[in-house]
């Protein structure tokens, strides 16, 4: 599996759209993906809810950059996710939870919020508000 098959994959869940983002001109540590959560048949309050996932295949390793990053979105209210995947597992940890294993790389310290085989799974839990 790669980034790219997974992000073909998310493409396929139901009343998300994705955005790719990554790209040499944005910011550093900018995740892979913009999401917006829309079900037409959900009271309007419930329309619109942006997340913003980092893809890894394999364990979920960030760079300094990634971990700054989601730590600023997490302190500004911001949706801010990493999905990995991992023996044919999907694992949603969110951003805030990593934490420095040398100079270079950052691990979860925590477990993921949900870890399933199934993508559909996962879209109740980006469009939660989590402290």
């Amino acid at each position: 599996m790669t980034e790219a098959l997974l992000y073909n994959r998310l493409k396929s869940v139901p009343n998300v759209h994705w955005q790719r983002i990554e790209s040499a001109n944005t910011g550093s540590g900018i995740p892979d993906l913009n999401g917006i959560y829309f079900d037409k048949d959900l009271p309007f309050i419930n329309q619109g809810v942006e997340f913003w996932v980092e893809l890894k295949i394999g364990p979920p390793r960030l760079r300094p950059a990634q971990v700054a990053w989601h730590v600023r979105a997490h302190a500004q209210g911001r949706r801010a996710f990493i999905l990995s995947y991992r023996d044919e597992l999907y694992c949603l940890y969110r951003g805030k939870t990593f934490k420095e294993i040398d100079s270079s790389h950052f691990t979860p310290r925590e477990f993921p919020i949900i870890s399933t085989r199934s993508l559909e799974a996962i879209t109740p839990f980006l469009t939660k508000t989590y402290n």
